[in-house]
């Protein structure tokens, strides 16, 4: 099964959604549930006197958030195993957060040995 590691950065004109886990938090949390995933865990850790880390364990795997509220930057990873409905969370997210810059990269992950090259074991 192909699972896609989706990495985002998205850049805001302030710091104010940065500063603490909310909003942030529960427009994730709400975009995923329209996308049908399932939310088993829900962490996040405040640092002072502002950025944040929050994750959600999802039955599908995780998404994780973190703030870089000096470069007015929110970093997001999505990781996971069901990706019919990535690009319908992503675009929920994008809309009610309304970032002005982004950049998105895909990698897919557990291919099969015949397409993976370079792989190096620990």
């Amino acid at each position: 099964m192909r699972k896609k590691h989706i990495l985002i950065d998205w850049w805001f004109n302030n710091d104010i959604l940065l500063r603490y886990p909310e909003p942030v938090t529960s427009i994730l949390v709400e975009s995923v549930k329209k996308g049908g995933l399932d939310i088993l865990n829900e962490v996040s850790h405040q640092f002072k006197p502002f950025g944040f880390t929050m994750i959600l364990i999802l039955g599908q795997s995780h998404i994780s958030a973190h703030s870089w509220v000096d470069e007015h930057l929110l970093t997001i990873d999505i990781f996971s195993c069901k990706t019919d409905t990535l690009d319908e969370i992503i675009s929920e997210m994008r809309k009610q957060l309304a970032p002005i810059k982004e950049k998105l990269s895909i990698i897919e992950r557990g291919l099969p040995e015949e397409y993976q090259q370079n792989e190096t074991s620990y």
